[in-house]
């Protein structure tokens, strides 16, 4: 899960960086929390229980993209395939 982790931190850092007023406007695309996740993930690595963090992955992350390329005007991928949960 350490691949899942660091695309949180990563994806965290970019949506500290965005505009203030931006985030405040679109509230409602929930980005604020996935920045509060990345503080989290980065400064608390014993505390994250990687099956809510592949959750918010496969069941939260989605309809946000989906939300943020309706925004941009951006087409949805043609294919994107169901993520599952690797085994070990």
């Amino acid at each position: 899960m350490l691949a899942a982790e660091a695309v949180a931190i990563r994806l965290g850092e970019s949506i500290n960086r965005m505009d203030k007023n931006f985030l405040g406007d679109h509230g409602h695309l929930g980005l604020r929390p996935i920045l509060s996740a990345r503080h989290v993930i980065a400064h608390g690595y014993d505390i994250i229980d990687h099956e809510v963090l592949w959750d918010a992955y496969t069941n939260d992350l989605p309809p946000i993209a989906s939300a943020v390329r309706r925004l941009l005007d951006v087409p949805e991928p043609e294919s994107a395939t169901a993520a599952t949960l690797p085994t070990s």
